[in-house]
């Protein structure tokens, strides 16, 4: 019986002043065994339970649209949290009697700390593992090549680990403030609300508040899990459906004329101004317009129109005496020197190199003035008496208007009143006696070539009384619109869509970058190492418990 005794006061004094990695050992065994035959282990499949009913409920959309990946990443990090949370909260709590009772006889709390955080590592990475397993079983798409890693399932399953290691050191802390697992399941509800809400995530914060996220291990675990996933590059399922769903529908589209010149008008607009200095028109030469006018059925109506009415010498001598047009007015008072008689001034007007001008000058529309006076010597040398009165004197010198007005009020030309000088002539008409008459067909190679640009016609249309009727002209589109889509650019039209229809729930930019992975992982290495600390001095001040 001495003997016994004597063995186990040599054993205590060995634990007593074992050093701390040594007792960090013994006391993770202990952990060990307990975990095997308290049935701890239960939590091993709860998380496969958790993560496939999470990925029954959202795997389908993960990895494939924004909205699912999102909710998806949201859902994977609270699997974390309630797996790190429950697996330490109660674990301090439930036994601090015996640790008070262990420190007394000389067990270091860092190494009592420094074993659970060896154990729960070991515990967080097996439920990451069966997580990521039963979420890809179950069709969870988490494939392709990761950032730091040839697989994005290994980069994953490092964040997930250290989400779960974070929130279990977060509760291993709590475990070691509080005195009974009462107070301890009380406060974990709490935690767990706190970290999913200002996870900065699914709810938008107001900006006041958002520093709140740095200290929560939500926040940047649900940022590095987005980012790996490239949440920025992937489409709305909404907007996809919305997309799809157009590309189907027809419609009839209306359009009033005066829409479209107001638009066309727009000088401001790069594009319009642009479109509004194109050049329109044709190459032509004065030939090909005449055979084009005298060919074409859509000129038919144009070619019976009537370009010259019937004209008489006595329409031609009342038009000319009444007409006050200034180049008129100067025909009439041209002087005629040294002529005899009547005869022999319209001679010198028809003959003399002085009066060229004037007698090629029209004095009707079609009529010229050596027109006028070959008519009337032609009529002379017919008309015997006309041709007497020709032979009248006249003044040595007299203007071209007073020789007219003789002719118009003497009754003895009245004969020559109502002879044509020119016919009804159509258009049709003119056209064939242009081409048909040599000297002038030397002129038909001339170039009619024509040129303006849209912004003019625009500009006619819009400022001219005959663009009215256009105006008022109702345009009616039958619109498919995958052809508007394919023409505006589907991808350019998509993004648009995109970035006017995400809300500050979706506003978050999720960088896929190393550099934005690693500063996440590093700030939940920062919470886990605050977090033991934090334990370890909790369980310092043990002994002052009440007894």
């Amino acid at each position: 019986m001495a003997d016994s005794n004597h063995n186990d006061s040599t054993n205590k004094l060995n634990i007593r002043y074992m050093g701390r990695l040594g007792q960090a050992v013994v006391y993770f065994g202990k952990l060990v065994r307990v975990f095997i035959y308290q049935n701890d282990w239960i939590t091993l499949p709860m998380s496969a339970l958790i993560a496939g009913l999470v990925s029954l409920a959202l795997g389908k959309d993960f990895g494939v649209t924004k909205e699912g990946t999102l909710m998806g990443v949201f859902a994977l990090v609270c699997v974390c949290l309630w797996n790190g949370t429950f697996n330490s909260i109660q674990i301090i709590c439930r036994e601090r009697d015996v640790v008070k009772r262990e420190h007394r006889s000389g067990l270091h709390i860092s190494s009592y700390i420094l074993a659970h955080m060896a154990f729960q590592a070991i515990i967080c990475l097996l439920q990451c593992i069966i997580t990521l397993l039963t979420a890809s079983i179950v069709g969870m798409k988490i494939s392709g090549e990761g950032l730091f890693s040839s697989s994005l399932i290994v980069d994953v399953l490092v964040t997930l680990f250290l989400v779960t290691y974070a929130a279990d050191m977060l509760a291993l802390f709590i475990s070691a403030l509080v005195r009974t697992t009462t107070i301890a399941m009380t406060i974990m509800p709490f935690l767990l609300i706190f970290q999913m809400v200002f996870s900065g995530g699914l709810f938008p914060l107001p900006d006041n508040i958002t520093f709140i996220s740095a200290t929560t291990v939500s926040a940047p675990g649900f940022d590095a899990l987005a980012s790996q996933m490239d949440v920025n590059n992937m489409s709305y399922k909404a907007v996809d459906s919305m997309m799809s769903a157009l590309e189907s529908s027809e419609m009839d589209l209306e359009i009033k004329g005066s829409d479209i010149i107001d638009m066309l008008s727009d000088e401001s607009n790069e594009s319009v101004k642009q479109l509004r200095s194109i050049k329109v028109g044709g190459q032509m030469t004065a030939e090909e317009a005449c055979r084009m006018l005298l060919n074409d059925d859509k000129f038919a109506e144009l070619r019976k129109k009537p370009l010259i009415s019937r004209i008489t010498i006595g329409d031609v001598l009342d038009e000319v005496s009444s007409s006050t047009e200034p180049n008129i007015v100067k025909i009439k008072e041209t002087t005629i020197g040294g002529a005899t008689s009547l005869r022999d001034a319209i001679n010198y007007v028809m003959s003399d190199d002085d009066y060229i001008d004037v007698r090629n000058s029209e004095i009707v529309k079609g009529v010229t003035l050596s027109g006028l006076f070959s008519a009337i010597l032609a009529i002379g040398d017919d008309i015997e008496f006309v041709g007497e009165m020709l032979d009248t004197r006249v003044e040595a010198f007299v203007n071209i208007g007073e020789l007219l007005d003789f002719v118009r009020t003497d009754d003895n030309f009245s004969v020559l009143y109502n002879v044509t000088l020119l016919d009804d002539t159509s258009i049709g008409e003119a056209l064939r006696i242009l081409m048909n008459t040599n000297s002038l067909r030397e002129n038909l190679n001339t170039d009619l070539s024509y040129y303006t640009t849209v912004g003019e016609i625009i500009d006619y249309l819009n400022n001219n009384p005959v663009g009215d009727e256009y105006k008022d002209t109702t345009i009616v589109y039958h619109v498919k619109f995958k052809d508007v889509l394919d023409k505006l650019g589907k991808d350019k039209l998509l993004k648009i869509v995109e970035k006017g229809a995400t809300t500050e729930l979706f506003s978050n930019d999720y960088e896929h970058s190393r550099i934005n992975i690693a500063s996440d992982w590093i700030h939940l290495l920062v919470i886990i190492f605050i977090s033991s600390i934090a334990s370890i001095i909790a369980l310092e001040f043990i002994d002052k418990d009440k007894r």
